[in-house]
């Protein structure tokens, strides 16, 4: 550190960036009350431990379309879908009939907020037709993801004669 002569204070004398006049540190260090030993020190700071909410700053929420074919097969399993979701994940979970979806949001015993979305992988992994015991390894391997895609093999045509013969 270095003083200028017009009382600019030199932080690091390399980088230009660093300047702060005398009096700015001044007022800083006495509005603060910082010493250069607290500055420095070897301790890792403390923090308490912050909840999903707190962390997410609201609730979290995902909607789930549930396809017409596989309504049935979702209400006949419910019971074993939403019971890991609510008691491991500690999400709220509903089905919502008249929207054809499944509802999923945090709430206050939600350790972590990404439970939401591996809870909508595992419901979305159930709608594409994975068994319940296989889907369940998504709520149980963090680094275990799920992605699908549609394939589209062959031509579109509109001519009736080229259909019939394919």
């Amino acid at each position: 550190m270095r003083i200028s002569q017009y009382g600019v204070l030199y932080l690091n004398p390399n980088h230009p960036q660093s300047v702060m006049s005398v009096e700015a540190r001044q007022a800083v260090e006495m509005e603060l009350d910082i010493d250069e030993k607290d500055l420095v020190s070897s301790q890792p700071p403390e923090f308490a431990q912050v909840n999903a909410e707190e962390l997410t700053g609201g609730v979290q929420f995902r909607s789930v379309p549930v396809p017409a074919n596989r309504m049935t097969p979702l209400k006949k399993h419910w019971e074993e879908i939403y019971v890991p979701i609510v008691k491991h994940m500690k999400v709220q979970v509903r089905m919502n009939t008249r929207r054809k979806s499944v509802e999923l949001r945090t709430c206050k015993e939600t350790a972590d907020p990404a439970h939401v979305q591996k809870a909508a992988d595992f419901v979305k992994a159930f709608l594409l037709g994975f068994e319940i015991k296989d889907a369940i390894a998504l709520l149980r391997l963090d680094d275990l993801y799920m992605d699908s895609f549609d394939i589209k093999d062959g031509k579109s045509s509109t001519c009736f004669k080229v259909l019939t013969a394919v």
